[in-house]
């Protein structure tokens, strides 16, 4: 393999790079700078391919043996009257194909066997919602029970389901960051104010893999920009609802201490006895 082939090639944001040589390239592969879905091209390629799917490039994923040295395939024979057609569309050595677009991005990270596990988000949507409703199921139970028997025992049964619960939680958590390929400590951002809008929208829309593009597909931007909207919305409405009870509180104090001064005013006023 020569050191003086030119690879272009894409990086984790998507952006067009090189030209390189290959062992710098190898390096970047083995050290995952550049994913296997990355997309690559060098002088003589007709077009881009996913790193995963071009055989000079597998030296940065693993270390195969050698192989002999191929045997030159004797040059074949024409029948007579037997004329290939020239190409059509010749390949120009010197010309850089395109930018792969997202949709070749999507598609070579789809061929790519990740086996990143864990739960999709549409299992975990699922999951979350069922799992909201059955804690208001026991909750609803709970608080009917306290009123026809002893509290302890209705004390130790919350507890225990309280604990399975959060175990419950923490598993879709973990599963699902674990299905898009990001660290689970991100289950933290979740109790961080704002930061938890963000972590509940990557949870939702990030589909199997993201890491290796950094990108959404088609139906991820979808569910982000729904969910979104919908976050918006609940924030600003309760922020109005906040504007508006914080208005009254202060409309009404002002009343209150407005009539106490006039009360006061006329008690000043009053002749004495």
């Amino acid at each position: 393999m020569s050191n003086s082939q030119q690879w272009h090639y894409t990086d984790q944001s998507g952006q067009q790079a090189g030209p390189i040589p290959t062992d710098e390239l190898l390096q970047l592969i083995a050290s995952k700078s550049v994913p296997l879905t990355a997309m690559a091209w060098k002088e003589g390629m007709a077009n881009w391919k996913p790193v995963s799917q071009i055989e000079e490039l597998q030296a940065g994923t693993s270390t195969p043996p050698p192989s002999p040295d191929p045997v030159p395939n004797p040059a074949p024979t024409q029948a007579p009257g037997n004329i290939q057609e020239p190409n059509q569309n010749p390949i120009n050595p010197y010309e850089t194909p395109q930018v792969p677009t997202d949709e070749e991005f999507y598609a070579a990270a789809r061929e790519q066997p990740n086996g990143y596990g864990g739960i999709g988000r549409l299992a975990y949507f699922l999951l979350s919602i069922g799992h909201s409703i059955a804690i208001q199921f026991i909750a609803f139970v709970l608080n009917f029970s306290s009123f026809t028997e002893s509290n302890e025992p209705s004390l130790l049964i919350a507890f225990g389901l309280l604990t399975v619960s959060t175990v419950i939680s923490f598993y879709l958590l973990f599963s699902r960051f674990k299905n898009i390929g990001m660290s689970r400590w991100w289950t933290l951002g979740l109790v961080v104010p704002i930061l938890n809008i963000f972590v509940s929208i990557w949870l939702i829309s990030r589909q199997e893999g993201w890491v290796e593009t950094r990108k959404l597909d088609g139906p991820g931007k979808i569910v982000a920009w729904i969910f979104g909207i919908l976050i918006t919305l609940i924030v600003t409405l309760t922020l109005i609802s906040v504007l508006f009870f914080a208005s009254s509180a202060y409309k009404k104090a002002s009343d209150e201490a407005e009539q106490r001064l006039k009360t006061q005013q006329e008690q000043s006023q009053s002749p004495a006895y």
